[in-house]
Protein backbone atom coordinates (compact mmCIF):
# COMPACT_ATOMS: atom_id res chain seq x y z
CA UNK A 1 0.00 0.00 0.00
CA UNK A 2 2.60 2.78 1.18
CA UNK A 3 4.45 1.52 -2.22
CA UNK A 4 1.32 2.18 -4.37
CA UNK A 5 0.35 5.79 -2.40
CA UNK A 6 4.35 7.18 -3.35
CA UNK A 7 4.49 6.02 -6.78
CA UNK A 8 0.83 7.84 -7.05
CA UNK A 9 2.17 11.15 -5.16
CA UNK A 10 5.64 11.07 -7.30
CA UNK A 11 4.07 10.78 -11.11
CA UNK A 12 1.43 13.62 -9.75
CA UNK A 13 3.45 15.81 -7.59
CA UNK A 14 6.70 17.14 -8.71
CA UNK A 15 6.57 19.42 -5.63
CA UNK A 16 6.62 15.75 -3.60
CA UNK A 17 9.19 14.46 -5.51
CA UNK A 18 11.30 17.68 -5.01
CA UNK A 19 11.15 17.23 -1.15
CA UNK A 20 11.44 14.22 -1.43
CA UNK A 21 15.18 14.35 -3.11
CA UNK A 22 16.02 17.47 -0.69
CA UNK A 23 15.29 15.06 1.99
CA UNK A 24 17.89 12.56 0.70
CA UNK A 25 21.82 12.64 2.59
CA UNK A 26 23.71 12.11 -0.31
CA UNK A 27 24.80 14.56 -3.25
CA UNK A 28 22.15 14.25 -6.13
CA UNK A 29 22.81 16.16 -9.48
CA UNK A 30 20.36 16.47 -12.63
CA UNK A 31 22.02 17.19 -16.15
CA UNK A 32 20.85 17.04 -19.16
CA UNK A 33 22.01 15.19 -22.46
CA UNK A 34 24.41 18.65 -22.96
CA UNK A 35 26.09 18.08 -19.68
CA UNK A 36 24.06 20.93 -18.35
CA UNK A 37 22.98 21.66 -14.71
CA UNK A 38 19.33 21.23 -14.00
CA UNK A 39 18.84 21.02 -10.50
CA UNK A 40 20.51 19.43 -7.39
CA UNK A 41 19.44 18.74 -4.07
CA UNK A 42 20.72 20.44 -0.78
CA UNK A 43 22.98 17.74 0.15
CA UNK A 44 24.48 18.43 -3.21
CA UNK A 45 24.76 21.83 -2.30
CA UNK A 46 26.57 21.44 1.29
CA UNK A 47 29.01 19.10 -0.09
CA UNK A 48 30.57 20.99 -2.98
CA UNK A 49 29.67 24.67 -1.49
CA UNK A 50 27.81 26.16 -4.21
CA UNK A 51 23.83 27.16 -4.50
CA UNK A 52 21.85 25.39 -7.38
CA UNK A 53 20.93 29.10 -8.59
CA UNK A 54 24.92 29.31 -9.42
CA UNK A 55 24.84 25.64 -10.81
CA UNK A 56 21.54 25.37 -13.02
CA UNK A 57 21.89 26.55 -16.46
CA UNK A 58 26.03 26.02 -16.42
CA UNK A 59 28.30 23.31 -17.08
CA UNK A 60 31.34 21.44 -15.29
CA UNK A 61 33.52 24.23 -17.13
CA UNK A 62 31.96 27.12 -15.53
CA UNK A 63 32.28 25.78 -12.12
CA UNK A 64 35.15 23.42 -11.73
CA UNK A 65 38.79 23.67 -12.88
CA UNK A 66 40.11 22.60 -16.14
CA UNK A 67 41.49 19.70 -15.24
CA UNK A 68 38.69 18.20 -12.94
CA UNK A 69 36.10 19.82 -15.34
CA UNK A 70 37.69 17.99 -18.46
CA UNK A 71 37.19 14.38 -16.34
CA UNK A 72 33.82 15.16 -15.52
CA UNK A 73 33.29 16.24 -19.41
CA UNK A 74 34.50 13.22 -20.54
CA UNK A 75 32.83 11.04 -17.95
CA UNK A 76 29.46 12.52 -19.09
CA UNK A 77 30.00 12.05 -22.46
CA UNK A 78 31.26 8.50 -22.19
CA UNK A 79 28.01 7.94 -20.31
CA UNK A 80 25.23 10.04 -22.53
CA UNK A 81 26.71 8.09 -25.58
CA UNK A 82 26.46 4.59 -24.45
CA UNK A 83 23.25 5.00 -22.12
CA UNK A 84 22.90 3.02 -18.74
CA UNK A 85 24.72 3.13 -15.22
CA UNK A 86 28.82 4.31 -14.72
CA UNK A 87 30.42 3.93 -11.27
CA UNK A 88 34.01 5.88 -10.88
CA UNK A 89 35.76 6.55 -8.43
CA UNK A 90 37.72 9.59 -8.15
CA UNK A 91 39.51 13.07 -6.63
CA UNK A 92 37.58 16.32 -6.44
CA UNK A 93 37.69 19.33 -4.96
CA UNK A 94 34.93 22.02 -3.30
CA UNK A 95 34.49 26.06 -4.01
CA UNK A 96 36.09 25.85 -0.76
CA UNK A 97 39.50 23.94 -2.06
CA UNK A 98 38.54 20.87 0.42
CA UNK A 99 39.71 17.37 -1.02
CA UNK A 100 37.73 14.85 -0.92
CA UNK A 101 37.55 11.24 -2.71
CA UNK A 102 33.98 10.65 -4.04
CA UNK A 103 32.13 7.83 -5.62
CA UNK A 104 30.07 8.60 -8.45
CA UNK A 105 26.99 6.72 -9.22
CA UNK A 106 24.89 7.65 -12.60
CA UNK A 107 22.35 6.81 -14.57
CA UNK A 108 20.54 8.55 -18.09
CA UNK A 109 17.04 9.07 -17.70
CA UNK A 110 14.77 9.36 -21.52
CA UNK A 111 12.49 11.30 -22.93
CA UNK A 112 8.49 9.54 -23.75
CA UNK A 113 10.06 8.51 -27.44
CA UNK A 114 13.40 6.62 -26.18
CA UNK A 115 16.22 9.31 -26.87
CA UNK A 116 18.50 9.79 -23.86
CA UNK A 117 17.51 13.15 -22.01
CA UNK A 118 19.94 13.07 -19.68
CA UNK A 119 21.45 11.57 -16.48
CA UNK A 120 21.36 11.70 -12.97
CA UNK A 121 24.31 10.58 -10.40
CA UNK A 122 24.57 10.63 -6.49
CA UNK A 123 27.71 11.41 -4.93
CA UNK A 124 29.23 9.34 -2.13
CA UNK A 125 31.99 10.53 0.05
CA UNK A 126 34.64 7.82 0.73
CA UNK A 127 37.34 10.13 2.52
CA UNK A 128 37.32 8.54 5.51
CA UNK A 129 37.16 4.80 4.06
CA UNK A 130 39.86 5.47 1.85
CA UNK A 131 42.02 6.66 5.07
CA UNK A 132 41.14 3.93 6.71
CA UNK A 133 42.56 1.85 3.53
CA UNK A 134 45.29 3.40 3.13
CA UNK A 135 46.08 3.52 7.57
CA UNK A 136 45.13 -0.61 7.38
CA UNK A 137 47.70 -1.16 4.07
CA UNK A 138 50.57 0.73 6.36
CA UNK A 139 50.15 -0.96 9.44
CA UNK A 140 50.24 -4.65 7.66
CA UNK A 141 53.05 -3.76 5.96
CA UNK A 142 55.02 -1.54 8.75
CA UNK A 143 56.12 -1.83 12.49
CA UNK A 144 54.10 0.13 14.78
CA UNK A 145 56.94 1.32 16.80
CA UNK A 146 60.22 2.30 14.27
CA UNK A 147 57.55 3.01 11.12
CA UNK A 148 59.72 1.01 9.46
CA UNK A 149 58.84 -1.98 7.65
CA UNK A 150 57.57 -5.62 9.32
CA UNK A 151 59.33 -8.80 9.18
CA UNK A 152 56.36 -9.95 6.72
CA UNK A 153 56.41 -7.07 4.17
CA UNK A 154 60.80 -7.86 4.47
CA UNK A 155 59.91 -11.53 3.82
CA UNK A 156 57.87 -10.64 0.61
CA UNK A 157 60.19 -8.00 -1.00
CA UNK A 158 63.17 -10.25 -0.78
CA UNK A 159 61.16 -12.93 -2.59
CA UNK A 160 60.92 -10.41 -5.49
CA UNK A 161 64.02 -9.57 -5.01
CA UNK A 162 65.28 -12.74 -5.47
CA UNK A 163 63.63 -13.32 -8.41
CA UNK A 164 64.33 -10.32 -10.08
CA UNK A 165 68.24 -11.58 -10.09
CA UNK A 166 67.54 -14.69 -12.05
CA UNK A 167 66.63 -11.70 -14.98
CA UNK A 168 68.63 -8.77 -14.08
CA UNK A 169 71.97 -10.62 -13.57
CA UNK A 170 72.57 -8.21 -10.78
CA UNK A 171 73.29 -9.25 -7.39
CA UNK A 172 71.62 -8.87 -4.27
CA UNK A 173 72.64 -8.45 -0.29
CA UNK A 174 71.09 -8.20 2.68
CA UNK A 175 72.33 -7.07 6.01
CA UNK A 176 71.32 -8.67 9.17
CA UNK A 177 71.96 -5.65 12.17
CA UNK A 178 71.51 -7.12 16.01
CA UNK A 179 71.99 -4.62 18.76
CA UNK A 180 75.31 -5.65 21.36
CA UNK A 181 73.82 -6.50 25.13
CA UNK A 182 70.45 -4.77 24.32
CA UNK A 183 69.06 -6.47 26.82
CA UNK A 184 71.29 -4.66 29.81
CA UNK A 185 70.02 -1.55 28.42
CA UNK A 186 66.45 -2.88 29.11
CA UNK A 187 67.24 -4.06 32.49
CA UNK A 188 69.08 -1.24 33.53
CA UNK A 189 66.93 1.45 32.59
CA UNK A 190 63.84 -0.20 31.38
CA UNK A 191 61.62 -0.95 28.05
CA UNK A 192 61.18 2.36 26.86
CA UNK A 193 64.36 3.84 26.66
CA UNK A 194 65.40 0.62 24.23
CA UNK A 195 61.97 1.53 22.15
CA UNK A 196 63.97 4.82 22.24
CA UNK A 197 67.00 3.79 20.70
CA UNK A 198 65.07 1.48 17.93
CA UNK A 199 63.57 4.66 16.99
CA UNK A 200 66.62 6.67 16.68
CA UNK A 201 68.37 3.72 15.10
CA UNK A 202 65.59 3.28 12.47
CA UNK A 203 65.17 7.18 11.57
CA UNK A 204 68.76 7.52 11.05
CA UNK A 205 69.31 4.32 8.45
CA UNK A 206 67.07 6.27 6.02
CA UNK A 207 70.20 8.07 6.01
CA UNK A 208 72.49 6.02 5.55
CA UNK A 209 70.74 3.66 3.17
CA UNK A 210 70.10 4.05 -0.51
CA UNK A 211 66.58 4.51 -1.59
CA UNK A 212 65.69 1.36 -2.97
CA UNK A 213 66.86 -0.55 0.03
CA UNK A 214 64.36 -1.62 2.43
CA UNK A 215 64.89 -1.38 6.21
CA UNK A 216 62.78 -3.87 7.93
CA UNK A 217 62.37 -4.50 11.82
CA UNK A 218 62.69 -8.42 11.73
CA UNK A 219 62.15 -8.82 15.42
CA UNK A 220 63.21 -7.04 18.59
CA UNK A 221 66.33 -4.96 18.46
CA UNK A 222 67.42 -7.19 15.17
CA UNK A 223 66.62 -5.42 11.61
CA UNK A 224 66.98 -6.81 8.08
CA UNK A 225 68.25 -4.51 5.50
CA UNK A 226 67.71 -5.67 1.55
CA UNK A 227 70.10 -3.84 -0.67
CA UNK A 228 68.85 -4.83 -4.30
CA UNK A 229 71.87 -4.59 -6.93
CA UNK A 230 74.44 -4.70 -4.41
CA UNK A 231 77.71 -6.62 -4.21
CA UNK A 232 79.93 -8.05 -1.97
CA UNK A 233 82.26 -5.17 -1.46
CA UNK A 234 79.30 -2.43 -1.32
CA UNK A 235 77.12 -4.29 1.06
CA UNK A 236 80.13 -4.68 3.23
CA UNK A 237 80.71 -1.08 2.92
CA UNK A 238 77.54 -0.05 3.79
CA UNK A 239 77.56 -2.59 6.83
CA UNK A 240 80.60 -0.90 8.37
CA UNK A 241 79.07 2.52 7.73
CA UNK A 242 76.46 1.70 9.59
CA UNK A 243 78.18 0.13 12.25
CA UNK A 244 80.61 2.97 12.71
CA UNK A 245 77.75 5.56 12.91
CA UNK A 246 75.96 3.19 15.48
CA UNK A 247 79.55 3.14 17.66
CA UNK A 248 80.20 7.19 17.00
CA UNK A 249 76.44 8.35 17.80
CA UNK A 250 74.90 9.37 21.20
CA UNK A 251 71.29 8.10 20.83
CA UNK A 252 67.69 10.16 22.14
CA UNK A 253 67.00 7.67 24.54
CA UNK A 254 66.63 9.79 27.92
CA UNK A 255 68.43 12.74 29.76
CA UNK A 256 71.17 11.66 31.68
CA UNK A 257 71.54 8.05 30.10
CA UNK A 258 74.84 7.67 28.33
CA UNK A 259 74.75 4.02 27.22
CA UNK A 260 77.55 2.89 24.57
CA UNK A 261 75.34 1.12 21.63
CA UNK A 262 76.83 -1.19 19.16
CA UNK A 263 75.63 -3.07 16.58
CA UNK A 264 76.77 -6.51 15.25
CA UNK A 265 76.08 -6.98 11.37
CA UNK A 266 75.68 -10.08 9.26
CA UNK A 267 76.00 -9.38 5.45
CA UNK A 268 74.94 -12.30 2.79
CA UNK A 269 75.20 -12.06 -0.99
CA UNK A 270 74.01 -13.98 -4.02
CA UNK A 271 73.77 -13.55 -7.75
CA UNK A 272 71.97 -16.62 -8.56
CA UNK A 273 68.37 -17.28 -7.09
CA UNK A 274 68.29 -18.88 -3.63
CA UNK A 275 64.94 -18.87 -1.24
CA UNK A 276 64.39 -16.32 0.92
CA UNK A 277 65.04 -18.76 4.30
CA UNK A 278 68.12 -19.99 2.72
CA UNK A 279 69.54 -16.13 2.47
CA UNK A 280 68.28 -15.25 5.88
CA UNK A 281 69.82 -18.25 7.18
CA UNK A 282 73.46 -17.12 5.77
CA UNK A 283 72.93 -13.45 7.08
CA UNK A 284 72.47 -15.07 10.73
CA UNK A 285 75.13 -17.03 10.35
CA UNK A 286 77.50 -14.49 9.73
CA UNK A 287 75.81 -12.28 12.90
CA UNK A 288 76.53 -15.18 15.17
CA UNK A 289 80.01 -15.31 13.86
CA UNK A 290 79.89 -11.26 14.60
CA UNK A 291 78.88 -11.51 17.84
CA UNK A 292 81.43 -14.70 18.34
CA UNK A 293 83.86 -12.28 17.25
CA UNK A 294 83.50 -9.89 19.65
CA UNK A 295 80.54 -7.74 18.59
CA UNK A 296 80.58 -4.65 17.03
CA UNK A 297 81.96 -5.68 13.63
CA UNK A 298 80.83 -6.64 10.86
CA UNK A 299 81.30 -9.98 8.83
CA UNK A 300 80.57 -11.57 5.28
CA UNK A 301 79.20 -15.02 5.01
CA UNK A 302 81.50 -17.05 2.87
CA UNK A 303 79.52 -19.65 0.57
CA UNK A 304 80.43 -23.09 1.67
CA UNK A 305 81.32 -22.48 5.08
Amino acid sequence: MLEKTLKQLLESNHEFLNIVIDALPIPVFIKDNNGIYLGCNRAFEDFIGMSQDVMVDHSVYDLYPQEEADLFFNKDKALLDNPGVQIYETDISTITGQQSVVRFHKSTYLNKDGSVAGLVGTIFDITHQKQLERDLDYRASHDHLTGMYNRAYALHFLEACLDDVTTTNQPLSILMVDFDYFKELNDSYGHKAGDLALISFATNMKQLCSRNNAIARFGGEEFLIILPDTGKILATQTAEKIRSYVEASCFDIAKDINWPLTVSIGVATTDVFVKADTLIMQADEALYNAKAAGRNCVIQHIAGK
